[in-house]
Order: C-alpha cells, then sequence, then structure tokens
C-alpha cells in the first residue's frame, strides 16, 4: 500500500493503536492511547483525520530532554495523536504541517486482520432464561444456532450452516457449494442457513443468490431462518455490499421465521406477507428510507423481533423520524425487541420515544451504535414508559459522564448498556459502523 496512510497494530498491552506515515514513508504520528477495540481505534483514526486540518488542533510542547514535539487533539481536549521528537522548533512546525496534509486523505492498512479485537457489535448472547431470543444475529451465533462453515461435504443441522466463497480468486463459485448441499442426505431438514460471502460482492449484486436458492427450494424445504450477506470488512465493507431485490423472493420460502441481510446498497423489500415471519435484522452503514416504507406497508402480524442498523447520510441514510413513526405507534402489536441501531439522529429519535405506545409492548429497546448525546440521554431519563422494560442497550455513545451517572441510576432496575463512551467532540460524533 503506497503512503500516506495508518497502519493499525497491537502493542505489548494487547490494545489497538495507529501510527501514520507521511506521503515519504515516515512515522509522523502515533495515537496517544490504546483501543480496547480494533473498532475504536478506527474511529480514532477517522477523528484524527477530521481535526488534522485543524490549526487549533495542535499543541506544541517540549520534553525534560529538550526534543521538541506536538500532540494533536479533539475540540474537547482529548488527545488523539503524539508525534516523534525533533532536534528543532522548525523541524516540529514541518511534522505539523506535514501531519495536515497526508493525514486528511491516508488510507488505512490493518496489520491485526486477523484478530476481530472485538470489533463485532452487541454482547454474545442470544437467550433470555425462558429461552426467547434476545439476540437474533451475533458474529457466531443465528437464529439460535452456532454458525459453522460448509465444507463442501457434510454438515450439522443443530448449527446455522454457512456457505461462503472467497471475494477475491474463490477456489469454488458459491453456486456450486450450494448445489453440493442441496444434494447431501438430510438437507431437506436444514431450517438455519447463513449466505456468507459470494464472488466479488463489492460488485456483484445479490440477486445471483436469490435466484439461485429460488432455483433449489425444493431442497430447503425445511428453511425458516435465513440470513443474507454474514461477511467481514475484509471481505467487503458493510456499505460495499451489493444487495439485491427481494421484492419477489418472499414468495418461494412463505414459512421463513427470521431474516436478516447485511448491506443497504441497492437493498429492495418490496410488500411482505409472510405470517410465520418472526424476526427482521437489517445491518446496514446507511438505509434507505424505501425499505422502511416497504416495512410499514407489509403484513407481518407475527413479528417479535425488529433490528434495523440505519446509518448515516454518507452511506445512503435518508430515513427521517418522520418514517419510524407507524414502528413506534404500533405498527408491529407482538414486538418484544426494538433495535433502532447505528442512527446518526439519535437524540432525535430518543426524543421521539417519548409517549411511543410500541414501549408498551416491547421488553427491550435498542439503540445502540449510534450518535446519542446529553441531549438524547435526557429525553431517556425523562421517559417513564422505559422503565417497564428489561434492558436497554445505549452502547457506542458520547454522553457526558455526568448524564451517564443519571441514566445509570434511574434504570439500573433496566441493566442498561452504557460501555465505549465516544469522545464529546461536538464537531466529530459518528455512528459506529459506516462504511
Amino acid at each position: 500500500m503506497s503512503f500516506p496512510k495508518f497502519t493499525i497494530f497491537k502493542d505489548s498491552a494487547d490494545e489497538f493503536r495507529f501510527n501514520l506515515f507521511a506521503v515519504n514513508g515516515r512515522n509522523i504520528l502515533r495515537s496517544s492511547e490504546g483501543y480496547t477495540s480494533k473498532q475504536g481505534c478506527k474511529h480514532g483514526i477517522e477523528s484524527t483525520k477530521f481535526n488534522a486540518a485543524l490549526t487549533e488542533r495542535y499543541r506544541s510542547a517540549t520534553s525534560k530532554s529538550d526534543q521538541y514535539y506536538f500532540t494533536l487533539h479533539a475540540k474537547n481536549g482529548e488527545g488523539l495523536g503524539i508525534s516523534e521528537m525533533y532536534n528543532s522548533v522548525a523541524a516540529r512546525d514541518n511534522g505539523i504541517e506535514a501531519v495536515m496534509r497526508d493525514a486528511p486523505d491516508a488510507s488505512v492498512e490493518d496489520l491485526t486482520l486477523n484478530d476481530s479485537g472485538g470489533d463485532a457489535p452487541g454482547k454474545p448472547m442470544d437467550q433470555d432464561e425462558s429461552g426467547e431470543l434476545i439476540t437474533v444475529r451475533t458474529p457466531t451465533i443465528f437464529a439460535g444456532k452456532p454458525i459453522t462453515a460448509f465444507d463442501g461435504t457434510s454438515f450439522d443441522l443443530n448449527t446455522a450452516i454457512k456457505v461462503f466463497t472467497e471475494s477475491y480468486d474463490p477456489e469454488e463459485p458459491i453456486f456450486s457449494l450450494l448445489d453440493k448441499l442441496v444434494k447431501l442426505p438430510d438437507a431437506d431438514k436444514i431450517d438455519t442457513l447463513v449466505i456468507g460471502a459470494w464472488e466479488a460482492a463489492y460488485e456483484k449484486s445479490a440477486d445471483l443468490i436469490l435466484n439461485k436458492l429460488i432455483e433449489i427450494k425444493d431442497g430447503l424445504k425445511s428453511l425458516k431462518h435465513l440470513f443474507i450477506g454474514d461477511m467481514t470488512y475484509e471481505e467487503a465493507e458493510i456499505s460495499w455490499i451489493i444487495q439485491a431485490d427481494y421484492t419477489n423472493f418472499w414468495k418461494h420460502f412463505p414459512g421463513l421465521e427470521s431474516f436478516g441481510v447485511k448491506g443497504g446498497n441497492n437493498l429492495k423489500f418490496g410488500k411482505i406477507e409472510l405470517p410465520n415471519l418472526k424476526h427482521i435484522v437489517i445491518e446496514t452503514g446507511g438505509l434507505g428510507k424505501e425499505i422502511i416504507e416497504d416495512l410499514n406497508r407489509s403484513a407481518l402480524p407475527n413479528l417479535e423481533y425488529l433490528e434495523l442498523w440505519l446509518g448515516t447520510e454518507d452511506y445512503g441514510c435518508t430515513i427521517e423520524i418522520s418514517h419510524l413513526k407507524p414502528i413506534l405507534n404500533c405498527k408491529f402489536p407482538k414486538l418484544k425487541y426494538l433495535g433502532l441501531k447505528n442512527y446518526y439522529l439519535a437524540d432525535d429519535m430518543a426524543k421521539a420515544l417519548q409517549g411511543a405506545p410500541t414501549l408498551e409492548g416491547i421488553k427491550i429497546l435498542d439503540v445502540s451504535m449510534g450518535t446519542m448525546t446529553d441531549v438524547g440521554a435526557k429525553a431517556l431519563y425523562d421517559n417513564e414508559a422505559l422503565l417497564q422494560l428489561e434492558y436497554i442497550n445505549g452502547r457506542h455513545h458520547f454522553i457526558s459522564d455526568e448524564w451517564m451517572a443519571k441514566l445509570a441510576e434511574r434504570f439500573a432496575g433496566q441493566n442498561i448498556n452504557l460501555d465505549e463512551q465516544g469522545r464529546a467532540d461536538d464537531d466529530y460524533v459518528y455512528v459506529e459502523i459506516g462504511e
């Protein structure tokens, strides 16, 4: 990879850090702190890119050994990066100019590709004490079953069978693997299927996957739980995945109980009429309003779980609070879990929850991964209906220590999750998953 670039690495304390290399290959900035998650480190890089162009974000300093260096800070004063040591003030000033010039457009190289580092959002739990699903999907579980890769020769009916190929130069196309799967004994008993990466998922749409599933549907007559697009960012960034038009797909699998997709690019649902469907998961860096409109006109009388990663405008989110109103007004009366996650309008969404009829029925509210600040925190605090819930997930936010303490006390009975507090920089708040 050419310079300038950031590199992500792990330090001796097993934390994630980054270095910035200038256009000439010289290391000119390193992260001020270690990050417990890779995603946190990535956001540190994004914040560095944003603040590097602003002269007022730099502080010049002199070490005890009379060498010169500088630090880069967010608007609230928290440190982002620290420079190397220089022998003169002029050299230090040149270093600042290099960071201002190179950081905003620098690429990123991950030197820890085999280490997820807690990248995956959500807690690794999927059922409550009664056996009801709390989280339909985690990186290792889907619809209550552990995800296992299909090796082309055998499968375990007690698992969520994942079929995938390499994104780059696959040894075997995914079509061939799906054909092998349905020809194996007991394939017609498979009830849980996960579709991972397909060749060039950033160039070829999932329509080709849907067409293949429809072609082999007689061999998947027991299918109840389906997820399409389970891939890591190394295989395809979430907003690069080209999804599909599902409008005519639903009629071929009328027994679906759980359905999920990753990626909002080119995604279309149409009107869904599936009386058995209980769980919907839509993971995106930016979701179009058309999907919400399709959900609002769909017939899903038994929907219990709705998880939406709404995302940010930069990656295609066109959803306004008004589009969410039917859901908040109890469009789905059997809903037990409502996830309005990864939303760049998290504060406005928190306000819209005041008086929302759906809160009378749900057990879990998930507003994690978004941009919530003290404004949203106050809206949650003032919402009496939230005291009837069993769990509130607010992980990844920009709420101050003061309001975190207030929420923790107010919703102690709801076991509120306020992990991963971001820097409260008014100029830079971000959703957890964008690109």
